[in-house]
């Protein structure tokens, strides 16, 4: 007997829920996609790979799973990113390089990416109805961004999302709505207890510090002088005018939109901080001043006697003594000649010599400045003369 039933219109029903239409249509469309981490790390259980040669570490790693994109000697062991899929799995699932015992595991930061959405509908949704609605897109976490109004905190329409690709999407499809994503770039990590920047209060084992630049005082007020702990200028830790703040927020920067470490951001950053009681306009007074003008006054004699020792040539003068150029020579046949010029003088040919004698026809002028014109030679004339007979002719 078939497993179908009627409704109260007697039209069949399907007797699978999922093949009908409407959300239930894709029962999958909520669950997470995987993706296969693409930037892993490799560890030696038993001490680590600094007495190895790197040598020997590339033709194992060769050997185990083919030509990898990119490997660095991380604090931990060795940083490898994969160029495909099936490569990263090979090397999740191995546990020997060659003789020694390794252990294999996706990178904490660099597999994933953030970014930030800007809508106001999605203040009626919880954060994890979001996160749970986004899975099928690769969002694993959702993070609702809040601002303090008269010492409260209220929720912003911006949402901080963590996708579990290193690549940030351009946009998601919340429902309905298309939104664009933009990269997100986290404030610089500054520490509650010493207010230095790059760690937090859970590894700091330095003295507690206030704002101000004092040691700890609860219930009283900040008083002058205040010092910077980190600067040592005359403002709070937590100005955003720091220039110690402005270099860490470039280095996050630089973290996020390039995909690599702390470390190699920071290498990359160079911003000049001014020394103790100096601000940057007296930096900049100290620095001399160069007169342009008189520096190109005293360099130009200089330049022009090199220029003339290198260029002005015995051939080139030669041919600048040269008093008319006959009308009849063309532009190319002067350049000709004028290369050949030193070549010419310098061997000393007296055939070659005649040749461009008669190849040229020199205007002279007498004293008074009238010009004779040169004979020109007669033309000879194409065709049989008239009245001479033509020899065979009857």
């Amino acid at each position: 007997m078939n497993d179908i039933s009627l409704d109260l219109s007697g039209a069949p029903a399907p007797s699978n829920p999922g093949e009908g239409k409407g959300p239930s249509k894709n029962p999958n469309a909520s669950q997470e996609k995987a993706v296969t981490p693409r930037f892993l790390v490799v560890k030696k259980v038993d001490g680590d790979f600094g007495q190895d040669s790197p040598f020997m570490i590339q033709k194992q790693l060769f050997g185990l799973i083919g030509e990898a994109k990119s490997i660095r000697k991380v604090k931990d062991g060795l940083l490898i990113e994969t160029v495909s899929a099936a490569q990263a799995k090979k090397l999740l699932s191995s546990e020997r390089l060659d003789s020694a015992k390794i252990e294999v595991t996706p990178h904490n930061t660099l597999n994933y990416s953030k970014g930030v959405v800007s809508c106001k509908d999605l203040l009626v949704c919880s954060t994890e109805e979001i996160c749970s609605e986004l899975k099928s897109q690769g969002v694993t976490e959702v993070r609702r961004i809040k601002k303090k109004v008269n010492g409260e905190l209220q929720d912003t329409p911006n949402h901080v999302l963590t996708f579990n690709t290193p690549k940030l999407p351009a946009r998601i499809k919340a429902g309905y709505l298309v939104l664009p994503v933009r990269v997100y770039v986290p404030a610089p990590m500054r520490c509650f207890r010493c207010q230095k920047f790059g760690h937090t209060a859970q590894r700091c084992d330095r003295t507690q510090m206030c704002v101000c630049g004092k040691e700890m005082h609860e219930g009283k007020r900040c008083e002058d002088p205040i010092e910077c702990v980190n600067c040592k200028g005359n403002h709070l830790a937590i100005s955003r005018s720091c220039p110690i703040y402005k270099q860490e927020t470039a280095i996050q920067e630089i973290k996020v939109k390039e995909n690599i470490s702390y470390l190699e951001a920071r290498r990359k950053v160079v911003v000049p901080i001014p020394q103790q009681g100096i601000s940057y306009a007296k930096m900049a007074e100290k620095v001399p001043q160069v007169d342009t003008a008189q520096l190109v006054k005293e360099l130009v004699p200089t330049l022009v006697t090199v220029l003339r020792d290198i260029f002005v040539t015995k051939g080139s003068q030669e041919m600048i003594k040269i008093p008319h150029l006959p009308p009849r020579v063309t532009r190319s046949r002067l350049n000709s000649l004028s290369s050949q010029g030193p070549a010419l003088s310098d061997v000393g040919s007296e055939k070659r010599k005649r040749t461009d004698r008669k190849e040229l026809t020199y205007s002279t002028e007498d004293e008074s400045g009238n010009s004779e014109a040169s004979a020109t030679q007669t033309k000879k004339k194409r065709g049989w003369p008239k009245g001479k007979p033509r020899k065979g002719s009857t």
